[in-house]
Order: structure tokens, then C-alpha cells, then sequence
């Protein structure tokens, strides 16, 4: 059925400014849009995660309850990963690198429905082998994502409700979770920092987008965080705070790009997006982009180009199809 209430827009939004407690909407400087090109349309919808040169994809199945790992680079359309196993349907790939820096993407795989069942694996873009990872597998509790960076592993576990969901379900992504993190040659731990969903971990940070509702400012559907936390656990910067609803914003995908953060805002039953980059530091002040179309998932590349998906009703179609573009020519303009 065609979503009403739910039409949902994605701005990427370079962010270099301070972070807007209030969430209220960005102001939108005369910016040229971003030029787009599709590479391949996937009917029941994908999520995206980009970085050292790959694109990796997790394509739903025609069943909608299972997904495939996609990659690809540059405009190459994405493949089917070889090696790599059935993802569930809210797996969130995400790509790093291993101690020898070759790069890896990282996925979550399920025994059963149940969320419990599933571990992380980490397949290597080079060598096209698939590996559990034993550092973050724990019986009778589910791993949902990890992200790698140089070897070190940031990775959480669910302890939510059902079951994650995604941006395609009209839903914000994020619930609670357990955050860990282990040092590439040392021990996992466990933080004492709240975790959330849409990891990301470079150097010394982690990047996570969070539930910080509260019964003030619940809205029509929550109210979520993006933010960093460092690695000891104890540093918790947020960068960008938005309310879901009609005309509210959620937060996507959060990434490290040329020494900066880059995430998506999701705005619902609004216009074009924007795309946003913030530099680390506290005092750091944002630059933003225009996306050219309605956007449901972002992964950036670099700080002018990423990817996109977009979701498009075909001439009297009552579902949406969903377009994977390469994005190029992200033109930014002070916040």
C-alpha cells in the first residue's frame, strides 16, 4: 500500500556546526544540487553502508524476510558477495578494515527468527571468505552490528523488543543496545556509555545514532541522537539531536569522512534533503549538501559523492520500488 502519513525524505548533512539541542530545522542556503545516476533498483528495498573503496549492499530477498550482501565499487552495480551467507532482513552491512588494512564488510547472521541466534561475520572483500566473529560471539544473546577499524571491533547487542527495523518500514532505526568495543590487539569490553544503532568507529571514536526520548519531547514517534562516543566509554559528544513525525527529522547512517562525521537526516513528509558533515570536535561548526531526490538510505564515499536509495513509485504502482544512485558533485554551504 502507498505510504501517507510516512513519505520519507533523506538530507545528508555535512556537519562543521554546532550541534542543534532543540532539533529544529536546518536553514537551507541556496546550495546546487547533487547530481545522480542509478546503478541498480531493488524491489523490496536494501540498506547501504560505503567506505575504502567498496559499496556493499544488503539487497531484501522477493520474500521480504531475508537479505543478500551486494558489493560493488565506484558505478559498478553491486554483485552477490561470494562466500558470504543469508543476511536477516534488518542487517545493517557495514565496511572496515583488518589488521593488514584490507577491507571488510561486517554483517550480522541468524540461527533461527530469533534475534538471540545471530553472530557477526566479517567477510574480506579480497579474499571473498566469510569468518564468525569469535571475539563478539556470546551464547543466548544476539549480536545485530560491528564495525571494524585497522583490526579494532566495535560491535552491540541486542536488547530490545521483536526485532530491529528499518527505514524502508517508515520506523526509526535505533533501540537499546549493549555497546562494546575491543582493541585490535587487546580484550573486548563492555561501555558504560548507552548504545544505539547505525555504528561507525574511527581511532579513538565511535559514531552511533541513539533513542534519547524522553516523556518531554516523545512527538509523534521519538526523538533520536547522533552522537560520539569515545572508545574508553566515558566521552559522550552529541552532534545532532531530531524528532521523527510529519515534518520531523531522523538521523541515518552515520560515517568518517576526510576527518569528519557525515550522516543523513530523515524527513518525513517533507521536500528535498539535505546532506550533512561535522567536524570531531566539540566547537566544530557544519556545512550541509542538497540530495536530488527523496532519499531512504545514504552511505557517503567521500566528502562530495556517496551513494543513495531512493524510493519511487512506478506509473500506477501502489508499492514503491527502491533505486540505488551514485551521487556525485555534493556541493556544501555553511549550515
Amino acid at each position: 500500500m502507498r505510504h501517507t502519513l510516512h513519505l520519507v525524505s533523506i538530507t545528508a548533512a555535512f556537519t562543521f556546526a554546532a550541534w542543534m539541542a532543540s532539533g529544529a530545522a536546518l536553514a537551507r542556503p541556496a546550495v546546487a544540487k547533487a547530481t545522480a545516476t542509478v546503478l541498480a533498483t531493488y524491489p523490496h528495498g536494501a540498506q547501504l553502508a560505503a567506505g575504502h573503496g567498496v559499496l556493499a549492499v544488503a539487497a531484501h530477498t522477493a520474500d521480504d524476510r531475508a537479505a543478500t550482501l551486494l558489493v560493488g565499487s565506484g558505478t559498478d552495480a553491486p554483485v552477490p558477495a561470494p562466500g558470504a551467507g543469508t543476511l536477516p532482513r534488518w542487517a545493517i552491512p557495514h565496511v572496515g578494515t583488518d589488521t593488514h588494512g584490507a577491507p571488510v564488510v561486517t554483517y550480522p547472521r541468524c540461527g533461527s527468527s530469533a534475534v538471540a541466534s545471530c553472530d557477526l561475520y566479517a567477510w574480506n572483500v579480497d579474499t571473498h571468505v566469510e569468518q564468525r566473529v569469535a571475539a563478539a560471539a556470546r551464547g543466548g544473546v544476539g549480536e545485530i552490528e560491528g564495525a571494524f577499524d585497522g583490526g579494532a571491533l566495535v560491535f552491540s547487542r541486542w536488547t530490545g523488543k521483536g526485532k530491529p527495523v528499518t527505514f524502508i518500514d517508515h520506523q526509526q532505526v535505533f533501540a537499546p543496545t549493549t555497546l562494546f568495543y575491543r582493541p585490535a590487539h587487546g580484550s573486548v569490553r563492555r561501555l558504560a556509555a548507552p548504545g544505539g544503532e547505525q555504528l561507525a568507529l574511527r581511532g579513538r571514536w565511535i559514531a552511533q545514532v541513539r533513542d534519547t526520548t524522553t516523556p518531554e519531547n516523545d512527538g509523534l514517534c521519538g526523538v533520536s541522537t547522533v552522537e560520539l562516543v569515545s572508545v574508553s566509554g566515558k566521552t559522550v559528544r552529541p552532534m545532532r539531536t531530531t524528532g521523527c513525525g510529519l515534518n520531523g527529522q531522523s538521523s541515518a547512517g552515520p560515517s568518517f569522512i576526510g576527518g569528519g562525521l557525515m550522516f543523513a537526516l530523515v524527513e518525513n513528509d517533507a521536500g528535498d534533503g539535505i546532506v550533512l558533515r561535522r567536524g570531531l570536535a566539540a566547537t566544530a561548526r557544519a556545512q550541509q549538501a542538497r540530495t536530488p531526490d527523496v532519499l531512504i538510505g545514504f552511505a557517503p564515499s567521500s566528502p562530495t559523492a556517496g551513494y543513495a536509495l531512493v524510493e519511487r513509485y512506478p506509473a500506477d504502482a501502489d508499492d514503491p520500488v527502491y533505486d540505488l544512485q551514485r551521487v556525485t558533485g555534493l556541493a556544501s554551504a555553511a549550515a
